[in-house]
């Protein structure tokens, strides 16, 4: 957008950006592909101004922080998120404001991936934990022998 709107789309998107703090804000968001569209705005190029840029970082961790990790997921979900994020917090054009914001919702995104992580070794230790403590089904040739 070039034809003097961009004070428009950045006022919306401080609005957006202050909706996405409430909790029942994830909800709507999903309801009208919020996320994807705040990513989009959030590529480089994806918006018009550094401002808009910024605005649409700040309200997708607005959305995180608000909506805990169901909102991390639903980030996370949209292909390439992580990676749009990160582009704006190395962007060296982008205004300290922007890249502090685009850190902080890395950290929150990298956050849920590492808890993901814990969730899945915890599952795989008590599975083991299972195995190795009966004897049907820690060793094959018992598995065998009871069938």
């Amino acid at each position: 957008m070039t034809d003097g709107r961009n004070g428009i789309v950045e006022d919306a998107t401080a609005v957006v950006a202050q909706v996405a703090g409430c909790a029942e804000s994830l909800e709507a968001f999903r309801w009208v592909s919020g996320v994807r569209i705040l990513l989009d705005l959030v590529e480089q190029g994806g918006a018009a101004t550094a401002r808009a840029r910024e605005n649409a970082a700040a309200a997708l961790l607005n959305l995180v922080v608000a909506g805990g990790d169901p909102a991390v997921e639903e980030v996370v979900a949209v292909g390439g998120a992580e990676e749009t994020v990160r582009e704006l917090a190395e962007d060296t054009t982008a205004s300290p404001r922007g890249k502090a914001k685009a850190e902080a919702l890395l950290r929150a995104l990298e956050g849920a991936g590492a808890a993901a992580r814990r969730r899945e070794h915890r599952l795989a230790d008590f599975l083991n934990g299972l195995v190795q403590s009966d004897p049907y089904i820690s060793s094959p040739a018992s598995a065998s022998t009871h069938g």
